[in-house]
């Protein structure tokens, strides 16, 4: 339950020191825990990291955050038109076929936030996961940076894999997985180079060079099978 998730947390809280060092931060045990004490936690760990791989809503549900437009970091909970994402991309995962899906909505429905904690699931649980989110401008997709960086900040050390680089827009895991944070407005194709299995362009009508961008670049770089999510 969430609530047991909470205690969890608090308890390895209360156990372990942290020393940041410029952007890295370093853990240890404040006090050397009891040999039984540690293989409860490891269980624990290795159960908690088997559930938010297998299931995206407990992982959301449980070690998501995000940031209002107040500026207020809170839990994540699913809207109605995102509960509506969920069950889309269940019914093509249960086919066993591609995720595609072009969103006509009004603003401010929360759907670049949904999709954007469905691909932190991704490359954190899932190894060699390839990811690429943007937007029409830099300044828009320096928006999903914040979404994504403000969710893996927050996930327990403990949960999530060894980052492995600090690039400018691009997010790395020692399991193989990466995200690229790309735009419309870019020299090259979106996607060009890769072979994402995850990827999301917001307000697509508003890039200015589509041909080049998604049709050249982004549908030559995707292959239609039943890892790919192409929202």
């Amino acid at each position: 339950t969430l609530a047991q998730v909470d205690e969890f947390k608090e308890q390895i809280a209360s156990m372990v020191s942290v020393e940041q060092r410029g952007a890295n931060y370093y853990y240890d045990w404040a006090k050397e825990p009891t040999a039984k004490t540690k293989k409860a936690i490891r269980r624990w760990v290795a159960n908690e990291q088997l559930l938010c791989m297998l299931d995206n809503n407990y992982f959301e549900s449980r070690y998501c955050f995000v940031c209002d437009e107040k500026g207020e970091i809170f839990q994540f909970k699913n809207r109605m038109g995102q509960s509506v994402i969920d069950n889309v991309t269940a019914e093509a995962e249960e086919a066993h076929r591609a995720n595609e899906l072009l969103i006509l909505k009004a603003r401010q429905q929360g759907m670049t936030t949904k999709i954007a904690m469905n691909f932190v699931q991704a490359i954190l649980f899932v190894p060699h996961t390839q990811a690429v989110m943007g937007s029409v401008i830099d300044a828009k997709s320096e928006l999903i940076t914040r979404i994504i960086e403000t969710c893996i900040g927050r996930v327990p050390f403990w949960l999530k894999p060894q980052r492995t680089t600090d690039k400018r827009n691009m997010i790395e895991f020692l399991n193989g997985s990466v995200m690229s944070i790309q735009s419309g407005n870019q020299a090259t194709g979106i996607a060009q180079g890769w072979t994402p299995t995850r990827v999301h362009i917001s307000e697509i009508g508003d890039i200015p060079n589509p041909k080049k961008s998604i049709e050249e670049g982004l549908l030559h770089a995707t292959h239609s099978t039943h890892k790919l999510s192409l929202v």
